[in-house]
């Protein structure tokens, strides 16, 4: 028996073999891998009262299983060995026996296996029969083809040869060793139940990728091929034809381009002149056409985004060094506009006063896509109470939001939605010489990118330090940005939505503080709120189902800086005891993030929404969870209080459920207008549960909550100071 940690499931198996009735002794031994649980306990309590029976071999250190395997293997004395995993365990007590007596009287055969139930614990805990249809009597030839025995059902001959030669060059080595074995005598398949094989999170093969647990099989097929020399060569050959095209397969489906050719070119050699292979081929034919169907889909859809991503990249090219990226923010790196190219641009102008001054331009990387519906409603307030305002936007972060289409096509959606704009917006060229008396724009990353070109042409500048965006706590590279951006001459004013922004500009003395304007939150499209009839559905009152979404753009795996991993363990925890509490996802999240097949039914995954489909989407959700974290994105970063999303669902009355890991909350009182959550799932569950209990108390608190976000966030009360602030410089 090897094991590592096992602690959940070691107990039932030493059991299982303690149960074990027979008229011959047995001494059952524990290869016990330096487990960090606390299986290696369990397994020497076990030897302590047992010690005639059970011998535990400690490791000093994690050997691995081939390791562990080949130390346990040897230490075996008798006549006979029986595999048994230490997750994995005996269902019936004359199992040895059974096989003992069939060995004892068959000396042809070497080997002999049973059937077995299982457990997969992605599931549920019951156990399942894994009925497969195998020969009674097979030999070494079958078993080359297929690894149809199971570990925890055999029982084998101890022969001398195992101990001197089988030094499997692999880590997953139980089907080398059957083969080892198999060289010596016939195999015996006895139909009956007599374990049970467990499926758990923890399992070395089960937790694998398909190609991950193809890539081992392979593996394993080189080792017992290396190990019997040219026997089976017939049988390998087909063997490994197979495995390349099931790796083929597996690989096109996740993804795996590398591997993909890799796998082909070995197919192609494998199957040159051998007819099994070619009959494999055939017979996977029906299956490969439907897969190619399926890639054809998916090509067309690819080459859509692969056109938007190849406009996007000229776009770049010809914007040079507008550059907006992390990597290059940390590693302190200048990007700088094409200065030459413009002051050259600027000698051939004879009289700069011809060109048309502004009062104001916006300065912006995603402007005017919609799904940014802060900038949209703050550029456009701008944009018509400002008169000769204009907005250059360089769309070179369109991609972020998922958006390929061309800054042309982007722009034409948002003049057809808003046509009073129109000549009011458009493509900003770095060597295009601009003059105005002030330039504003929003993030850290925009002030740094657009710093030489302002500098050039000497405009004053005002931005908006919103968190994210290049902006980060404690991090020399955005240290850096920002003592660029405040020692510029340029500089005028910057506005901070948060305290702990506000702070930290002056706690380490990058700009004084009368160059800082505090204007908590944020500006959101508030009176989209307002501009629709639909009137908000609460639960118990004007419908059956409690309702809890999400809302978020996905910057990490699993959305784990937004909470999205937290907030799928809240669905589980919820779904399983009441049927009538739903969830909802909005973003570019979908089934494949994290694994949701349980609850499925439960919940409902809605894609991106623009600002204009909100208030209906809002007006059936009950709370927003929001378990954000800081510092997940990377190092320094964190998000506004409330977040954007939150701002727009409290709008809209939905209570949003939010953690303030930083304290950054100045303005709403917990459980009044908003509801503070641990970053728990446990803990969330518990909170929401109160409310799901009580839904006259939760009506209440989204009155209560609609009104307070409009007095905060309301589109004038957030516009007005910041127009004022811009009118002062005008």
């Amino acid at each position: 028996m090897i094991t590592y940690n096992h602690e959940k499931y070691i107990a039932q198996a030493i059991e299982s073999v303690l149960m074990q009735k027979t008229d011959f002794v047995w001494e059952l031994v524990i290869g016990e891998d330096c487990s960090i649980d606390g299986t290696r306990k369990i397994c020497l309590e076990y030897q302590s009262r047992h010690p005639d029976k059970i011998t535990v071999l400690p490791a000093v250190e994690n050997l691995g299983i081939r390791k562990n395997g080949i130390r346990t293997l040897r230490a075996c004395r008798g006549r006979y060995i029986a595999f048994l995993e230490g997750d994995d365990f005996w269902t019936v007590s004359d199992k040895l026996q059974i096989q003992v007596d069939f060995l004892e009287s068959n000396p042809d055969f070497v080997l002999c296996f049973t059937r077995e139930d299982m457990i997969d614990e992605a599931d549920s805990e019951d156990v399942r029969p894994r009925y497969r249809e195998i020969k009674e009597i097979s030999t070494i030839e079958d078993l080359c083809l297929e690894d149809y025995i199971s570990s925890p059902t055999v029982l084998f001959r101890n022969m001398e040869n195992i101990k001197e030669q089988f030094f499997p060059d692999c880590e997953t080595f139980d089907w080398v060793l059957w083969v080892f074995v198999a060289q010596y005598g016939k195999i015996k398949f006895i139909d009956k139940v007599t374990a049970v094989y467990r499926v758990h999170e923890g399992g070395v093969f089960s937790k694998k990728s398909l190609t991950m647990q193809l890539l081992m099989v392979a593996q394993a097929a080189k080792a017992w091929k290396k190990l019997i020399g040219d026997r089976c060569e017939a049988e390998y050959r087909r063997t490994m034809s197979r495995f390349y095209l099931e790796t083929t397969k597996a690989a096109l489906r996740e993804g795996k381009h590398e591997l993909l050719r890799e796998c082909l070119v070995n197919f192609a050699d494998t199957i040159d002149g051998n007819p099994d292979a070619i009959a494999d081929l055939k017979y996977h034919m029906i299956d490969s056409q439907h897969l190619i169907t399926e890639l054809t889909k998916s090509l067309d859809e690819h080459r859509k985004i692969i056109d938007g991503l190849n406009r996007n990249l000229e776009e770049s090219r010809k914007q040079q060094s507008l550059i907006f990226a992390t990597n290059a923010w940390k590693i302190g790196r200048t990007i700088t506009f094409p200065v030459r190219k413009v002051k050259e641009n600027l000698k051939n102008i004879k009289n700069r006063s011809t060109i048309k001054k502004r009062s104001l331009i916006v300065l912006d990387d995603v402007y005017p896509q919609a799904l940014s519906s802060f900038r949209v409603a703050e550029y456009n307030y701008y944009l018509k109470k400002i008169k000769n305002s204009f907005a250059y936007s360089t769309g070179s972060n369109f991609a972020c939001l998922r958006e390929f289409r061309s800054f042309e096509e982007v722009l034409q959606e948002h003049v057809d939605n808003y046509p009073w704009l129109n000549k009011k917006i458009g493509k900003f060229d770095p060597k295009r010489p601009l003059r105005a008396k002030l330039a504003y724009f929003v993030f850290l990353g925009n002030a740094y990118n657009f710093l030489d070109f302002l500098e050039l042409h000497t405009i004053p500048f005002i931005f908006t330090l919103y968190p994210g965006g290049g902006f980060a706590l404690d991090q020399p590279w955005s240290d850096q940005m920002l003592k660029r951006a405040f020692s510029s001459p340029c500089f005028r004013k910057v506005i901070v939505t948060q305290k702990i922004t506000f702070d930290y500009l002056l706690a380490n003395q990058f700009c004084e503080s009368k160059s800082v304007e505090f204007i908590y939150g944020g500006v959101f499209p508030s009176n989209l709120c307002h501009s629709t009839k639909l009137s908000k559905k609460y639960y118990l009152r004007d419908k059956e189902t409690f309702d809890v979404c999400f809302v978020a753009h996905k910057y990490t795996e699993k959305g784990v800086d937004k909470g999205y991993d937290v907030f799928i363990e809240v669905a589980k925890l919820l779904c399983s005891e009441f049927e009538n509490i739903n969830f909802h996802v909005v973003g570019p999240f979908d089934e494949q993030d994290i694994d949701v097949a349980k609850i499925k039914n439960r919940v409902k995954f809605h894609g991106l929404l623009k600002s204009d489909r909100f208030p209906a989407f809002y007006a059936a959700q009950d709370i927003i969870l929001s378990p954000n974290i800081p510092f997940a994105i990377m190092p320094g970063a964190f998000d506004g209080f409330p977040t954007g999303t939150c701002i727009e669902a409290g709008l809209n009355g939905v209570v949003p459920f939010i953690t303030d890991p930083l304290t950054q909350n100045i303005r709403f009182s917990d459980r009044e207008e908003i509801v503070i959550i641990p970053h728990d799932s446990n803990q969330i569950a518990s909170i929401v549960l109160e409310y799901y209990q009580n839904a006259d108390g939760l009506h209440a608190l989204s009155t209560r909550t609609k009104k307070s976000f409009h007095d905060v966030f309301g589109i004038e009360a957030q516009m007005g100071p910041r127009l004022e602030l811009l009118r002062q410089f005008l």
